[in-house]
């Protein structure tokens, strides 16, 4: 390291010094509750871009006390939002790669509205790398929040998920398809069940979901009848029914 860096810190702003001092004091998660937030309001108090980025990452890790947790992250959203605009670049960046998205995404969603948020999270999943155990975890996040929205194309996205290799991915997507109502969401669900090589724990998943939504499955039951899982029937009225 030279004179140069020594004496002046590398050649980083006064500001930018700062905000790595309060970054570090807020991702201790060993700091008491209230010197993290202190934090995280100074670093809302600089209204910069590089604050807001710094700010941002008290969405990347846990805390072991969950209301604590979930109290600081609310705090850190809440303030986001106040800051609008400048806010929503490195929101929209964080979401595009990263993990942990719920927080930054609902600071975007409250400022930009439900069709950019939903927006967001549709390109977000474009970047997924398939085949990485990191993204594919990344990838059951952004499945997860899109179950929040109601459109066609959301629609149409979790009727494809419902065949992804991965299993929790297919979880989320049945749960979310439920959502649109029998007429919308009983199609595919009944084509996934009746699928030779539709695995056990989805096929189940299925069951106890329309299990619990008591919709009617007469028109199907012909086809389902040599399709059903032996802890289910169904029953007079079309409806599934646990043995």
């Amino acid at each position: 390291m030279g004179i140069k860096s020594l004496l002046f810190g590398g050649g980083q702003s006064r500001e930018q010094r700062q905000i790595e001092k309060l970054k570090r004091k807020m991702l201790n998660p060993h700091r008491q509750s209230d010197e993290r937030l202190f934090a995280i309001h100074q670093l809302f108090e600089l209204r910069s871009v590089a604050g807001v980025e710094a700010m941002i990452q008290r969405f990347t890790y846990k805390t072991d006390a969950t209301t604590t947790d979930e109290d600081e992250k609310r705090q850190t959203m809440e303030m986001l939002t106040e800051l609008g605009s400048m806010a929503m670049d490195p929101i929209e960046a964080f979401v595009l790669s990263k993990r942990n998205v719920y927080w930054p995404l609902m600071a975007f969603r409250n400022t930009r509205g439900d069709e950019a948020a939903e927006d967001l999270l549709i390109r977000a999943l474009d970047t997924v790398d398939h085949g990485f155990a990191e993204e594919e975890r990344r990838k059951e996040e952004l499945i997860s929040n899109l179950r929040e929205f109601r459109s066609d194309r959301v629609y149409q996205i979790l009727v494809d998920s419902l065949g992804d290799s991965n299993d929790d991915v297919r979880v989320m997507a049945v749960e979310g398809l439920v959502t649109y109502g029998p007429n919308r969401a009983l199609p595919p669900l009944i084509e996934r069940l009746v699928k030779q090589d539709e695995s056990a724990r989805i096929r189940t998943v299925i069951m106890e979901v329309l299990a619990d939504t008591g919709w009617s499955l007469m028109k199907y039951r012909a086809g389902l009848m040599g399709n059903m899982i032996p802890a289910y029937d169904i029953g007079p009225d079309g409806k599934i029914v646990r043995n």
